[in-house]
């Protein structure tokens, strides 16, 4: 498998922390935490 690490804009994600390596690479899932919770902050969003 292939793994190509991308510097991408910062994200905050409250309560969740974690820390990023070429070893050990949490965006994935804290992405997708991020996904299925979205609907519970979205009104609070800027538009």
């Amino acid at each position: 498998m292939n793994i190509k690490i991308v510097d991408l804009p910062e994200i905050a994600i409250i309560g969740k922390e974690g820390l990023c390596t070429e070893d050990n690479n949490i965006v994935q899932e804290l992405w997708e935490l991020c996904n299925c919770h979205f609907s519970e902050v979205e009104d609070l969003g800027m538009k």
